[in-house]
């Protein structure tokens, strides 16, 4: 019996140990418990606000959340060369392996800081556009607010060979890194919506509005543009100067 005993602390080592591990793994727990309970009560709060602070939620929480991993994966590896260094009684050691974990972990700051506003021609944006949701998400990516309901939704058909004006149309769409070429004689649908923050235009009843052209599920072109005589036509992006409606 006392010879089992033995062989069994061999195997699976000493009690203490367990107690240890545990003692250091429930906080560690309980801390992604309530990281993920703050994401769940958040999702609650904002789900009755509507599609456009929904769709912005579920956006910055992705982001975070890449961002979280990129963290967690530094200071993991930092963590095991520090242990190491540890038992081995290696204060050198040590001290490169936060110095490791603390500049990279400020790298990884500094780069989402420094992260400029998205623009199609950055693959991190999403085209996707099978329903209101992914509709809505898309455009507030560029900082859009927009009215739930569309002001129309047609079927359209990208013409064969591009006339001087769709040719121009086009021209914006490539400066956005998208391009209709491909889908020239394709039928598509035209999703346009009213625009609510557009600078200089607040408060005035769909005189800006964003159209989106979609594509078996995907956004392949677009532009955002005002109803007014003489109005103006552009990509997607948010624009950095005020206009002035005439």
């Amino acid at each position: 019996m006392e010879t089992a005993t033995l062989r069994k602390g061999k195997i699976f080592g000493p009690a203490s140990f367990y107690k240890k591990a545990l003692l250091i793994a429930l906080p560690v727990m309980l801390q992604m418990l309530i990281q993920n309970m703050v994401s769940l009560i958040d999702n609650f709060m904002v789900s009755g606000l509507g599609d456009v602070k929904m769709s912005g939620v579920n956006i910055s929480g992705q982001i975070l959340f890449v961002f979280m991993v990129l963290l967690n994966t530094i200071c993991t590896a930092g963590g095991i060369f520090m242990s190491q260094y540890y038992g081995a009684g290696d204060k050198r050691g040590m001290r490169q392996a936060l110095s490791f974990k603390a500049v990279l972990a400020a790298a990884a700051i500094v780069l989402l800081i420094n992260r400029g506003k998205p623009a199609v021609k950055d693959n991190a944006i999403s085209l996707k556009a099978s329903n209101a949701s992914e509709r809505t998400a898309f455009l507030s990516q560029f900082g859009w607010e927009i009215e739930e309901d569309p002001v129309e939704v047609a079927e359209v058909i990208i013409p064969a060979e591009f006339d001087r004006g769709y040719e121009k149309y086009n021209e914006i769409q490539k400066a956005q890194n998208l391009d209709l070429t491909p889908y020239a004689g394709k039928r598509a649908k035209r999703w346009t919506y009213s625009i609510k923050n557009y600078p200089g235009y607040e408060g005035t009843d769909g005189m800006v509005q964003a159209n989106i052209l979609v594509y078996e599920g995907a956004v392949i072109g677009g532009d955002v543009c005002s109803t007014e005589l003489n109005g103006f036509m552009q990509g997607f992006d948010f624009p950095t100067k005020t206009a002035v409606p005439s």
